[in-house]
């Protein structure tokens, strides 16, 4: 019986060994818990770093100047050309707005009227955040 409780008490102390030395220490498991930190903070540092609001605001706000400075140019172009149309038509006794294509402008003049001006409250939206 001793000879089985001598294994038994030898077999214990190894178990115990083996379970103590895949133990971590406290200061180990300190030094993994700053490396999660700091790797959490890495994707943090980059997935901030991808959003870059003022240089995309920048470049929004520099394309809709652009796009409004062109669209207002042609409105004001087609204004005219549709201001002498009307006129050429009343002097002939035509009612403009019989004419289908006329209309058809007329309705994409009033779209594009609508949508100089959203451009524009973008416009000044994205200013007052930048």
């Amino acid at each position: 019986m001793k000879k089985v409780e001598s294994i038994w008490a030898e077999l214990s102390a190894k178990a115990q060994e083996a379970q103590e030395s895949t133990e971590l220490s406290e200061e180990v498991k300190v030094e993994l818990a700053a490396k999660d930190m700091y790797n959490t903070s890495q994707s943090l540092v980059k997935a901030v770093s991808q959003m870059e609001f003022s240089s995309q605001l920048g470049a929004m706000e520099s394309g809709i100047k652009s796009a409004l400075k062109v669209a207002k140019k042609l409105l004001t172009e087609l204004e005219a050309d549709m201001k002498d149309f009307r006129s050429k038509s009343d002097e002939l006794g035509i009612d403009a707005n019989s004419n289908d294509m006329y209309r058809t402008v007329n309705k994409y003049y009033d779209d594009a009227v609508r949508d100089i001006n959203k451009g524009e409250r973008l416009l000044d939206a994205i200013q007052k955040l930048g």
